[in-house]
């Protein structure tokens, strides 16, 4: 049987302490990043207690893509910052972000019927596609312009119904519980709770917190740093192993090893981790909120053995943005958010993993390390 092999995809590692300004950006940088969040500690009453109360809504229905436009353009004259999504599993697919830009990833036909003014993907071994970006805030385009842009989008949505396609399917969300009747109107759209879940492995390989996860090696070429990429290997990978319940885990586990080997990081010890997930469309002040919940205990902790906790972010990789730099101007325009190609098969993830060095709480270090990744047909990192 021919299989293809696995997509090439790039990772990058980043540290720093709490006060980085990173730790505090991460979630508005990441907006459409919160598909599913996992967040991994040793178990701790303390921080099961303070995470497992975090709970936010979003709302899913159907919608034509000029009342999405419409409802946007009022809700960013509020000031308000609302993400919207396509959701059909076609080509053709948008996202409004919370900066106030909607940005359409269409195809060649698409785009030659719209009438709009956009660039072609520079990507090589795709289909030919083009972005259309449309600043949606006040000031930001003449009133000609913008009702130029609207028509062409109703155009497109009255094609969709000579087509049978109808209105769009999209997922929304808010920055505040309390905004949402003023900002979700969708004819028969309906509202999703999201609550973790919450499950508990005992007996389980857990890594001691060391000094040389925040500390990069001295040089690129030394045997410190082959060492410490092998360290930063495994220990991203007891994340993902954590994240996914994996067997090889525990320390009863006896598996074949012509089946699999696994050796947990060094140093490691005996103990019960607590795994919390969130899935659906999270508005990046909650997913900030579950990171700066995550720290206010992690400061407070005494045990050195205990106080780390990893928190893994999967993107919607269909959506046309998943990062917006730092110091992005709203209505976009400050620095684009890097072209990619929106698809199922995409990848674009982070992990962070916050760890507290010490039993002193006066004198401890506090830092972090974050793995990031993404795929390819991704300029994130050109």
């Amino acid at each position: 049987m021919n299989t293809s092999p696995p997509e090439l995809s790039r990772t990058k590692i980043t540290a720093g302490s709490f006060t980085s300004p990173h730790i505090q950006q991460l979630a508005a940088s990441h907006p459409f990043t919160q598909q599913q969040i996992d967040v991994v500690f040793p178990s701790s009453d303390s921080f099961e207690g303070t995470l497992s109360n975090l709970d936010t809504r979003f709302a899913k229905g159907k919608s034509a893509l000029s009342d999405s436009y419409g409802r946007s353009i009022n809700v960013h004259k509020r000031g308000s910052e609302a993400l919207y999504l396509s959701t059909d599993e076609i080509d053709d697919r948008w996202c409004i972000d919370p900066r106030g830009v909607l940005t359409l990833c269409i195809t060649k036909d698409t785009y030659q019927r719209l009438g709009l003014v956009g660039n072609r993907l520079p990507f090589k071994g795709c289909a030919e596609q083009y972005v259309i970006r449309i600043p949606l805030r006040d000031n930001s385009e003449s009133v000609g312009m913008k009702a130029k842009r609207k028509k062409a989008l109703q155009d497109w949505d009255r094609r969709r119904e000579e087509d049978g396609l109808g209105k769009w399917g999209v997922i929304h969300c808010w920055s505040s519980v309390d905004g949402f009747e003023k900002i979700v109107d969708f004819g028969d759209s309906q509202q999703c709770e999201v609550k973790p879940q919450i499950h508990k492995s005992s007996v389980i390989h857990i890594p001691i917190p060391s000094s040389t996860w925040t500390t990069w090696p001295q040089k690129s070429n030394s045997d410190n740093a082959s060492e410490w990429n092998e360290s930063m290997n495994a220990l991203f990978e007891w994340v993902g192993m954590a994240c996914l319940g994996a067997q090889r885990l525990e320390v009863n586990d006896r598996v074949d090893p012509y089946v699999g080997v696994y050796s947990p990081p060094n140093p490691s010890r005996t103990g019960t981790i607590t795994h919390l997930r969130w899935r659906g469309l999270l508005s990046p002040a909650f997913v900030q909120l579950i990171v700066n919940s995550a720290i206010s205990p992690l400061s407070k902790t005494a045990d050195p053995s205990s106080s780390f906790v990893s928190i893994t972010a999967h993107a919607f990789s269909t959506s046309p943005v998943t990062y917006i730099p730092p110091g992005a101007e709203p209505g976009g325009t400050g620095r684009e958010a890097p072209l990619r190609v929106p698809r199922n098969a995409a990848e674009h993830c982070w992990s962070l993993i916050l760890v507290m060095m010490g039993q002193d709480n006066e004198t401890g270090q506090r830092s972090w390390v974050m793995a990031e990744t993404v795929g390819k047909w991704d300029m994130r990192w050109g």
